[in-house]
């Protein structure tokens, strides 16, 4: 056999293969509903629970979002709070302090 029929023979085999998945016509539409679907939070998803093409109703858990960012910004925040809470016993505090020591005068 020549090289030339050798590819053509690949070729056409690799072009039927791709015929066989692949759709390709200018004239076709798809009907269909699109819906933007989107998190009601940010974060790097942990699990998808939900298959391609599988139908799902209002309120349906699509994917579980990682918990570590929220619980490290909860500490963060409660650290905050306690700082900030510390800041105004200690102002407070101190308006006592210079109250006393304005009705000395």
């Amino acid at each position: 056999m020549s090289g030339g029929l050798v590819i053509g023979l690949i070729a056409g085999y690799f072009y039927s293969a791709h015929r066989k998945t692949h759709v390709f016509d200018r004239r076709c539409f798809i009907d269909g509903n699109i819906h933007t679907i989107s998190a009601r939070v940010s974060g790097n998803v942990k699990a998808v629970l939900v298959t391609d093409n599988q139908r799902v109703k209002q309120g349906d858990i699509l994917v579980t979002i990682d918990p570590a960012d929220y619980r490290s910004k909860e500490a963060a925040a409660r650290a905050n709070l306690e700082l900030q809470r510390a800041t105004l016993r200690l102002a407070e505090s101190e308006r006592k302090r210079a109250q006393a020591l304005y009705i000395r005068m």
